[in-house]
């Protein structure tokens, strides 16, 4: 029970399934319409996540590399290493007082997106269910909670980034069980969606403080040292093209809960919405084993041990997806019986529709982890796939939900992804395993 990987099951079930857990509580406090618009909250709150500008993964990545000993940035590839491992302690102060500035500027530009383009949008789907007014006020103090998130989750990729990767989800862990316990009050006090505006808020406040606590106590790196602005020109190669892919993977991920909400109307998006959060949880979970083995395969990539990072990635991939596939399976023929026990008023698609985005979905998980393997190796191919994917997703969509309703939205998007990166992104994954040339030496 004390292992990184128990942890973050735990942490990674609490974050994304928090809301599952009040789920039954939710459905029936609040009528469908109110779920639908906090699907649509966390929709349109998606746009936090491509406003990172791609700088999470790559400035956890340096940050190990640092770490592990590295002499100095690299803007591709592995960088060279110090004999001993030993951290520069210079260097690594002076990269977490420029990434701290950097994420400052970064989540007040972001909160401005989110509280007036964002704010327009919402207002009118507020308007057009003949909602309360109220509610535009419940997504301001929203908006603010996940810019506020953005500009400073990166404290928990710099604890692990020195290892400390069971530290950090221990935080996380109560962090969102103060999510929970507030969300569980909120609701039973009859204040409705604000219970989870003032979750996210406090949840995202205590989580950045102490994970800061810790890190400066066991790091000994300070962050009030002068940024070196510098450093971008290693480091932002990297990011812009990551962030291009998480344009794209905002619109495979939200884009088609957004055109739900304007196409289909606010129920359809609430029974939509929520085959996604509970399709979202088992991926999170089953994932798990592998998002805390990344740091160990960055750290593998730089002594060039092939052997060591299949050894870890292939075994946890293909035992993940075949326990995600059971979980969605569950979630399909078992799950609208526990919601007509708990007197939901909210329901989900048909079982023919769940299975098509159940079969999408899996796919998607299996090019999404080559995907994480790839950025392990500090290179980013995948800009032009993405980025095509992503237009090309979008017009199906929206043609799809015209014509055929959420039948088309689902096929849309999941055509668009097996057609490009569903391949694609295994194709250099293997790749990047270097199998054949070791074949080759023997």
């Amino acid at each position: 029970m004390s292992s990184a990987s128990f942890w973050n099951v735990i942490y990674n079930g609490l974050r994304i399934g928090g809301n599952i857990i009040t789920l039954p509580l939710a459905l029936r406090m609040l009528p469908a319409n109110e779920m639908g618009l906090f699907y649509t909250f966390g929709a349109v709150a998606g746009i936090a996540m491509f406003m990172d500008l791609g700088m999470g993964a790559t400035v956890s990545r340096q940050a190990t590399y640092i770490y592990s000993g590295a002499k100095h940035l690299t803007s591709s590839g592995i960088p060279e290493s110090t004999e001993d491992g030993k951290t520069d302690i210079g260097l690594f102060s002076r990269f977490v007082s420029t990434v701290r500035k950097i994420y400052t500027i970064i989540g007040f530009i972001t909160g401005l997106l989110l509280i007036i383009p964002g704010g327009i949008f919402i207002s009118k789907s507020i308007i057009a269910s003949g909602m309360s007014a109220h509610f535009i006020f419940a997504w301001i103090i929203y908006a603010c909670a996940a810019s506020h998130s953005l500009a400073t989750g990166f404290w928990s990729n710099f604890l692990m980034g020195i290892k400390e990767e069971r530290l950090s989800a221990v935080i996380g862990v109560y962090a969102q069980l103060g999510y929970i316990l507030v969300v569980i009050i909120g609701l039973v006090c009859g204040i409705g969606i604000w219970s989870y505006t003032i979750a996210l808020l406090v949840s995202g406040v205590s989580q950045r403080t102490i994970s800061k606590y810790y890190f400066v106590l066991k790091s000994k790196v300070s962050d009030y040292l002068k940024a070196d602005f510098g450093m971008l020109k290693v480091f932002w190669p990297m990011s812009w093209r990551l962030w291009i892919v998480l344009i794209s993977m905002y619109v495979f991920q939200k884009a088609s809960v957004i055109i739900s909400s304007k196409q289909l109307g606010l129920e359809v998006t609430a029974g939509y919405g929520l085959a996604l959060s509970l399709f979202s949880i088992v991926y999170q979970v089953t994932s798990t084993p592998l998002f805390v083995a990344y740091p160990g395969i960055s750290r593998l990539r730089v002594m060039g041990n092939y052997v060591g990072i299949r050894s870890i990635f292939l075994k946890r991939l293909y035992c993940s997806m075949a326990i995600c596939g059971l979980a969605l399976v569950g979630i399909i023929f078992i799950g609208p019986y526990f919601l007509k026990l708990a007197g939901s008023h909210t329901h989900l698609p048909a079982t023919p529709l769940l299975l098509m985005a159940a079969l999408f979905f899996l796919c998607d998980k299996h090019q999404g982890e080559y995907f994480s393997l790839v950025l392990s190796e500090n290179q980013n191919p995948f800009i032009i796939p993405y980025a095509m994917t992503a237009v090309l997703s979008i017009a199906l969509m929206a043609l799809g939900a015209t014509y055929w309703g959420l039948f088309g939205l689902i096929l849309g998007q999941g055509v668009s992804q097996t057609a490009i990166n569903n391949w694609w992104v295994v194709v250099r994954g293997w790749k990047g395993l270097e199998i054949s040339k070791e074949k080759n030496k023997t």
